[in-house]
């Protein structure tokens, strides 16, 4: 079975996470608490995870959530074992990072947007060639 998203927070414009607010390039601080996110969602630290989340983010993706949503996603892509770097993309004129995640039964997406304060308003894990703009990232695994 080939997952076409595993899960998002945000606002959603043709099935792609995007936030309003998240027009601007992601700001260099935006890129590290992304990448703080991640790194601690993958470590099973669920409750790191959202440390840098908009309010209305932290109220919807609670730890529970995150470890909930976490063991569904290793359960139909298996064991996780790499998360590539992030870079910027643009997807429906909104600015984000994405980053490739590699498991042992297929290649994901990390995507995420930030507000003006650089807090994280948007997440999304999803299949690359969902997004033309994402088909890229498969190169990027490490």
């Amino acid at each position: 079975m080939k997952i076409r998203k595993v899960w998002m927070a945000g606002t959603v414009l043709g099935g792609v996470l995007c936030c309003a607010s998240a027009l601007g390039a992601p700001s260099p601080t935006c890129q590290r608490y992304g990448e703080i996110a991640f790194a601690a969602w993958t470590q099973g630290l669920y409750g790191a995870v959202g440390q840098h989340f908009s309010a209305e983010v932290k109220i919807h993706l609670s730890p529970s959530v995150l470890h909930a949503m976490w063991q569904q996603l290793v359960a139909q892509a298996g064991k996780f074992e790499s998360l590539g770097r992030f870079v910027p993309r643009t997807l429906d004129g909104h600015a984000m990072m994405a980053a490739p995640m590699k498991f042992q039964a297929m290649n994901m997406a990390a995507v995420f947007a930030c507000n003006p304060k650089d807090q994280i308003v948007g997440l999304q894990i999803l299949d690359p060639a969902q997004v033309p703009a994402l088909r890229s990232l498969d190169a990027g695994l490490h």
